[in-house]
C-alpha cells in the first residue's frame, strides 16, 4: 500500500485529484445555475436555502472524518502497516455515524425556516447522508495510495443529483426538485455504500476511539467553518431575505469553484505529507510543504484574478435574476481565495501530527468568531454583502494562522512534527 504513496506518483495523483475538485466544483455550480434557470423565483430561493443547508450538515456529519482518513489514518497505516484491515474498518464505521448524524441535522435545521424552504429542506435530507459517504469512500481509497475510483464514485452521486433538473422542468415546485435531487443522490451513491459494505469488519473498540480521538480537532474545526461562513445562509433566511441568501450561496459557491480547482495541490499531497510523516521521514515532508505553498500562493493569486475579472458573467451564470447582487459580493471573495490556497496546504501538513493537529481548531475558533460578530452587527443593513464581508474576513484570518503554524512547527528547521506512534517490535 505504501508504494502507491510514493512521492513519485504525486503528479498522477494530482491529475486524478484535479478531475475529482473538478467534477465536484463543476457540477456543484451547474446543478445550482441549472434549477435557476428553470425554477421561478420562489421556489429556487427554497431549493437554494435547503442546498445551503445541505452543504452545512455534510461537513458538519463529516466532523473531519474524511480529511482524517486521508492524513491521520494515512500516517498510521504508515506506521502500523500489518493492522490495515483492523484501521480501515474502525474508520468506516465512523463514517456511517456521520452520515446519520447529517441527515437527522438537516432535519433540525428546518425547524426555523419559513414553510416553503422548511419543506424543501426537510424532503432533501437523505442527499446529506449521501455527501458523507461519498466523502468517507474518497479519504479511505486514498489513504491507501488509490485516486481513480474516488473520481468515478463521487461522478456517479453527483450525477444522480441532476434528476431534479428533469422534475424541476416538469413540476416548477420546491418540494419536487428536491425530491428529485435526494432521491438521485441515493441511486448515484449505490456504489460507494457497497464498497462502504466491503470494508465493514466488527472493529476493535481501542482503533475507533484511536481514529475518533484523532479526528476530534478536526471535526472541531469543521464546526467552526459553519461558524465562520457556512451558518450565514440559514441565517440570511432565517432574518434577512430569501433572495439574500440565494444571493450569499451563489456567491459563496463561485468561490468554493476556485477552492475546488486550486485547492487540488492541497487534496492531492495530503495522503504523500502524511505517509512521509508515519514512517518517520520528517525531511522529506517538509521539502514537499515547502513546495506546495509556493505553487499554492501563485495559484491563489491566477484564481483571485479571475474571480475579479469574470464576476459579470460568472453571476449571470449562477443567478440571473440576482447578477447584480452577487457580483457586488464576489471583491470579498477573491480576497480570501489566496489564503484559502495556501491555507489548504498548512492544514493538511497539521493534519497528519499528533501534536500540531491540536491546534487547529483554535484558528477556526478565531474565524467564527469574526464572521458571527460581524453578521450580528451588519446583517440587518447590509444583508448578503455583510455576510460575504464576515466571511471573507474570517477566512483571511484562520488561514493566517494555520499557515503560521505550519511555517513555525513543522516546517522550519528547528522544529520538528511530533511523529506518528509506530507499531512496537516484536521482542526477539
Amino acid at each position: 500500500m505504501m508504494d502507491g504513496l510514493d512521492t513519485q506518483r504525486l503528479p498522477a495523483a494530482a491529475g486524478w485529484r484535479f478531475s475529482y475538485l473538478l467534477v465536484q466544483g463543476l457540477s456543484s455550480v451547474a446543478l445550482f445555475a441549472l434549477l435557476a434557470q428553470i425554477l421561478p423565483a420562489g421556489p429556487f430561493g427554497a431549493v437554494a436555502v435547503a442546498q445551503g443547508i445541505l452543504v452545512l450538515a455534510q461537513a458538519v456529519g463529516d466532523f473531519g472524518l474524511s480529511q482524517g482518513a486521508t492524513t491521520a489514518l494515512t500516517a498510521r497505516l504508515g506506521a502500523m502497516p500489518a493492522r490495515r484491515v483492523e484501521l480501515l474498518a474502525a474508520a468506516t464505521a465512523t463514517f456511517w455515524a456521520g452520515a446519520a448524524a447529517a441527515v437527522v441535522l438537516v432535519l433540525v435545521s428546518s425547524l426555523p425556516l419559513a414553510h416553503g424552504p422548511a419543506q424543501a429542506t426537510l424532503i432533501i435530507a437523505p442527499a446529506a447522508g449521501c455527501a458523507v459517504l461519498v466523502a468517507g469512500v474518497d479519504g479511505l481509497l486514498r489513504a491507501q495510495g488509490e485516486f481513480r475510483r474516488p473520481v468515478v464514485l463521487m461522478a456517479l452521486s453527483r450525477l444522480g443529483a441532476f434528476a431534479a433538473v428533469p422534475v424541476a422542468a416538469l413540476t416548477h415546485s420546491a418540494d419536487a426538485t428536491a425530491a428529485g435531487l435526494a432521491g438521485g443522490c441515493l441511486a448515484g451513491t449505490a456504489p460507494a455504500i457497497v464498497l462502504l459494505g466491503s470494508l465493514a469488519r466488527r472493529p476493535a473498540a481501542a482503533d475507533v476511539r484511536w481514529f475518533v480521538h484523532a479526528i476530534v480537532p478536526l471535526g472541531l474545526a469543521q464546526l467552526l467553518v459553519v461558524g465562520s461562513a457556512r451558518l450565514n445562509t440559514l441565517l440570511l433566511g432565517s432574518f434577512s431575505t430569501v433572495a439574500a441568501a440565494a444571493a450569499f450561496e451563489s456567491g459563496w459557491r463561485l468561490y468554493q469553484l476556485g477552492q475546488y480547482v486550486g485547492g487540488v495541490l492541497a487534496t492531492a499531497s495530503a495522503p504523500f505529507v502524511a505517509s512521509a510523516i508515519g514512517r518517520g521521514r520528517p525531511g522529506e515532508a517538509r521539502r514537499l510543504v515547502v513546495r506546495l505553498l509556493a505553487l499554492a500562493s501563485v495559484a491563489g493569486v491566477l484564481v483571485a484574478t479571475a474571480l475579479l475579472v469574470l464576476r459579470g458573467p460568472l453571476a449571470h451564470a449562477i443567478y440571473p435574476s440576482g447578477r447584480r447582487r452577487v457580483e457586488d459580493l464576489m471583491p470579498w471573495f477573491a480576497l480570501a481565495t489566496p489564503f484559502g490556497l495556501v491555507g489548504q496546504i498548512a492544514l493538511v501538513t497539521l493534519s497528519a501530527t499528533d501534536r500540531e493537529r491540536r491546534l487547529i481548531p483554535v484558528a477556526f475558533l478565531l474565524g467564527a468568531i469574526v464572521n458571527l460578530t460581524w453578521v450580528a452587527l451588519a446583517i440587518d443593513s447590509s444583508g448578503a454583502l455583510a455576510a460575504a464581508g464576515a466571511a471573507s474576513v474570517a477566512a483571511v484570518v484562520t488561514n493566517a494562522v494555520l499557515i503560521a503554524l505550519a511555517l513555525t512547527r513543522v516546517v522550519s528547521p528547528s522544529r520538528r512534527a511530533a511523529p506518528t506512534p509506530r507499531e512496537p517490535r516484536a521482542l526477539a
